[in-house]
C-alpha cells in the first residue's frame, strides 16, 4: 500500500497523512475472539474501546460497565493502527428486522418503534449490519480522516454482500450525522433524542459505494479493504455463516 499512495495519490494528502496512511494497517476481528494470532491487537482494541466509550458516557452522565460483554456481543470489530497502536475501531453486527426475537436485542432500545418498522421494509427482509461505538485516537483525529475511513471500510464491507444494508443512528452533537451523510447515508428519521442527544437515523444501501468512490480518502479505504489482516479460524466460521458450511481448507 505503501507505493501505491505515493505514487498514485501523494497529490491529495499532505506529507504527514501520506506517511501516516502507508503506516496504517486494517484488522477484522470477531468480537468473541478466540484465536491465539491476533490477541494482542485484540486486548488492545478492547482496552482502546471501553476507555473511549466510558469517557463518552459520562460526559452524558451515564455509567458503562467494566465487563465485556457489549463488545463481545458484536459480530465484528474494524480495527485501525498505526505502528502497532490502534487508533481507531467501530464494532458491527447484523440482525434480522422482520424477526421478532431480534428486534428485542437491547440495541433497539435507542430505536423509536415506527424507525424500527420503517427500515424493516426498506431493508425487505436482508440481513442488516448495525455500525457503531466509533472510536478515534484525539491524537488523530484533527488532521486524519480516521472516522471517514472506518465508516468507509464498514460501507466497503456490506458492498461485498448481495443485498448490502446497514444501519446506525449518529450523536449529531459531534457531527456524526455529517460523516454518515458523506459516505453515503440516506436519513429516515431527523434530530430523534438518543440518551439526551439529537441523533439522526440513517442507512446504508448499494448505491452508498457509488458515493464512496467519490470520497477523497477511497484510494486509502480500498487499498486498506484489500490488505486487511484477519485470523483463517474466525474467517472459517464466518464463511460458515454465510454459506452455511464450511470448506476443507477453512478447516485445516
Amino acid at each position: 500500500m505503501r507505493h501505491f499512495i505515493k505514487e498514485h495519490y501523494s497529490h491529495l494528502y499532505s506529507q504527514s497523512q501520506l506517511e501516516m496512511y502507508q503506516d496504517l494497517s486494517l484488522y477484522i476481528l470477531p468480537g468473541k475472539y478466540w484465536g491465539k494470532r491476533l490477541k494482542s491487537i485484540y486486548h488492545q482494541a478492547f482496552s482502546f474501546w471501553h476507555f473511549h466509550w466510558n469517557k463518552a458516557f459520562t460526559e452524558i452522565n451515564l455509567q458503562m460497565s467494566s465487563t465485556s460483554e457489549e463488545f463481545c456481543r458484536h459480530d465484528k470489530a474494524i480495527v485501525l493502527v498505526h505502528r502497532d497502536k490502534v487508533v481507531g475501531l467501530a464494532l458491527v453486527d447484523r440482525f434480522d428486522l422482520t424477526n421478532p426475537i431480534h428486534r428485542k436485542h437491547n440495541y433497539f432500545s435507542n430505536y423509536p418503534e415506527l424507525i424500527v418498522e420503517k427500515l424493516a421494509q426498506v431493508s425487505r427482509g436482508v440481513i442488516t449490519r448495525t455500525f457503531g461505538y466509533l472510536a478515534i485516537d484525539p491524537e488523530y483525529r484533527k488532521n486524519y480522516a480516521l472516522a471517514d475511513i472506518i465508516l468507509g471500510l464498514a460501507v466497503k464491507e456490506i458492498n461485498c454482500e448481495s443485498n448490502p444494508f446497514m444501519i446506525t443512528y449518529t450523536r449529531n452533537t459531534r457531527k456524526t450525522n455529517e460523516l454518515t451523510y458523506r459516505l453515503g447515508a440516506k436519513c429516515i428519521g431527523e434530530r430523534l433524542l438518543v440518551r439526551g442527544e439529537d441523533s439522526d437515523f440513517v442507512y446504508f444501501d448499494h448505491s452508498s459505494l457509488e458515493v464512496l468512490k467519490q470520497h477523497p480518502q477511497f484510494a486509502v479505504i480500498d487499498r486498506l479493504w484489500e490488505k486487511r489482516i484477519t485470523d483463517p479460524l474466525s474467517e472459517a466460521y464466518e464463511n460458515q455463516f454465510l454459506k452455511g458450511e464450511l470448506n476443507e481448507e477453512s478447516q485445516l
